[in-house]
């Protein structure tokens, strides 16, 4: 029987509340009378690399190289359109280009394309967090290490693009003493479900939530974060405050007395003479996200930073289970870099003067490349000075930081080949179907082609209601509505907000065709985030953990914030057969229907009066049943 219970409770326990921001459909960016072609930028070794390997997660955020063979090879045609037109969109935006063909606005042989690429985190995450200051990890996607750009082209010749700054004239500024850097390290051996209520969790994802580290026990005073360098720092009474921000989360919820007011104490210190940064308590397995600053003089010259976060005993309860998900320290770092060839890091402007001058010592050089991406995109001209390497950027017109990539060319990654969106370039325009009212929307997988076309049509028809079927492909809705990612849930969820919100007469079901597997292995019940083999058995996703169809909808202008906008179901067929089988079922019950009967609640609800138990958690239970 506690599994039965703990089934319905996890249906029950859906309903949380979620956040009602107010949210763009992600298709914004698409002109739909352009051609586009995806290209997919993962970590090498995707996705069978451990998860806890912090550095792989660094190695597809960087400077790519799009060249002429390439482009030629995946099918586009290069003479409909000149340099200047052509764009390349991530993350829903353009980002900005340098082109290298030979100033005769015209891709040939030997010319090529470079551009900065930003790896997938949580960026679009945080959208179906209840709360989105509560995402546990901002390093890390709930979904997938991988992310889809997209190239194109139109008619413009004011498309984004790296404008070339000189250094020539270096000699005339003075060398700034710092650069802000940003170093950050994050751990998901274990997934948490977030806060629970009567021992369950929610569907939605709630405060605590994410990749974390194993079990840390506060009852036996762990502390963490002592042998973590942060390098170079640069030290002077004018330098600005470190900020360092970490997340943690409750993983027990042990009785405690009211007046010790929770059932985790967790204490960040700072330094040879451990200064407090932040001592809180708090209970239940929700999360403390935290920014604090400190003064930078705090930090030694050299060596470990003696930073720690602590487990403190003293609440008198039986168990105070934590976890760590993520840390970073962003402070004022003198510009050397241990040879390092690939680096990032921000820029604050020069105050006494228009540029900023970077003298860069100890790095790898090796026909190098900077990008700058601030007020305006700008390739910097870095050259030999001596014993550094110095650089010019304008100051920011804003006065914010500017962040600076820098690269030699042994770490340029290359795009090896482009895909037509949907074999033609071109996406559905869903906004300009002829029919959008009282839809029925269906997302199918490319493997059930066949019988979903089938299901399709069958719907379609007189014998099978009539309705006004909409179909979409669950890859496309990634593309259009998903950010590029694989899995990500708001493709679907923002797909059918836009239906919802293109119609007078709204959708009648959002229904999904294709099985669905939860992402997070938990407990005994696997996931597919890290595992290849499900994350293709995984054809159409679900919403949280444990998934919940009706939440990929929910909190999207219903009636209250736990009310699915579109009526939602599924057939989890794993291949065509299994769906044409069930098709025929459907067709055989519904074929044998009374077509002179009244369906309505006063003539067939007592058709719903039935509950059907099975199993039984003893031997009892299974008699009774």
């Amino acid at each position: 029987m506690n599994k039965i219970y703990s089934y319905f409770l996890f249906l029950l326990l859906v309903c949380t509340s979620l956040y009602s921001n107010a949210q763009t459909y992600g298709n914004e960016w698409i002109k739909y009378d352009q051609q586009y072609y995806g290209f997919k930028v993962a970590p090498s070794g995707h996705p069978s690399y451990p998860s806890y390997l912090v550095s792989f997660f660094h190695l597809e955020t960087g400077v790519f190289i799009l060249d002429y063979n390439t482009l030629i090879n995946s099918g586009i045609p290069l003479d409909a359109f000149t340099s200047d037109n052509i764009q390349i969109f991530g993350r829903e935006k353009e980002i900005p280009l340098y082109v290298v063909d030979g100033n005769d606005n015209s891709i040939d042989s030997g010319d090529y394309i470079l551009f900065y690429t930003e790896r997938n985190d949580s960026w679009l995450d945080s959208t179906i967090y209840t709360d989105q200051n509560t995402v546990v990890d901002p390093k890390r996607s709930l979904y997938s290490d991988t992310i889809e750009y997209f190239f194109t082209w139109n008619n413009s010749t004011n498309n984004l693009r790296f404008s070339d700054v000189s250094a020539l004239t270096f000699a005339s500024y003075s060398p700034s003493n710092y650069v802000i850097y940003d170093w950050w390290t994050s751990h998901a051996t274990t997934y948490r479900t977030g806060e629970k209520n009567n021992g369950g969790s929610s569907s939605f994802f709630e405060s605590g939530e994410g990749w974390t580290s194993g079990i840390l026990e506060a009852t036996a005073s762990y502390s963490l974060g002592s042998n973590w360098e942060i390098k170079h720092p640069f030290i002077t009474p004018s330098s600005p405050d470190v900020e360092v921000s970490v997340a943690i989360v409750g993983a027990s919820d042990a009785e405690y007395l009211p007046s010790v007011g929770g059932n985790h104490h967790s204490r960040w210190t700072i330094g040879a003479t451990n200064s407090l940064l932040l001592d809180t308590v708090w209970s239940g397995y929700s999360g403390i996200n935290s920014t604090r600053t400190f003064p930078v003089n705090l930090l030694p010259n050299s060596g470990p930073a003696n930073f720690q976060i602590s487990g403190i005993n003293d609440l008198g309860v039986v168990t105070d289970k934590q976890a760590f998900s993520f840390c970073s320290f962003k402070y004022p770092r003198i510009p050397t870099f241990d040879g390092e060839n690939k680096l990032e890091f921000q820029v604050v402007n020069n105050p006494s003067q228009s540029k900023i001058r970077l003298d860069l010592t100890n790095i790898g050089y090796n026909n190098p490349i900077m990008f700058v991406l601030g007020d305006a995109p700008r390739r910097v001209e870095l050259i030999p000075n001596g014993s550094v390497y110095t650089a010019l950027i304008p100051n920011s017109l804003s006065g914010t930081e500017q962040h600076v990539v820098y690269q030699d060319s042994s770490t340029i990654r290359t795009v090896d080949t482009l895909v037509a969106i949907n074999g033609s370039g071109f996406f559905t325009d869903y906004s300009a179907l002829t029919n959008k009212e009282k839809a029925l929307l269906m997302i199918t997988h490319p493997l059930l082609d066949s019988a979903s076309i089938n299901y399709k049509n069958y719907r379609k028809s007189i014998q099978g209601g009539s309705y006004n079927v909409v179909q979409a492909d669950i890859n496309e809705l990634y593309q259009q509505f998903g950010g590029g990612i694989p899995k990500h849930i708001n493709g679907i969820r923002r797909f059918a907000h836009f239906m919802h919100d293109q119609s007078v007469e709204k959708p009648v079901g959002l229904f999904l065709l294709g099985k669905g597997l939860q992402e997070a292995t938990i407990g005994s019940i696997p996931g597919y985030r890290f595992n290849s083999t499900l994350a293709k058995s995984c054809l159409i996703p679900s919403f949280g953990n444990p998934p919940s169809d009706p939440c990929i909808t929910a909190g999207l202008d219903g009636v209250n914030e736990i009310t699915p906008l579109i009526p939602t179901g599924r057939i989890s067929a794993r291949s065509n057969d299994e769906l044409q089988e069930y098709l025929e079922k459907v067709i055989e019950f519904e074929n044998q229907q009374d077509s002179t009967h009244v369906y309505n609640f006063n003539n067939k609800d007592w058709q719903k009066q039935v509950i059907h138990f099975t199993g039984g958690g003893n031997g009892q239970q299974q008699a009774d049943f």
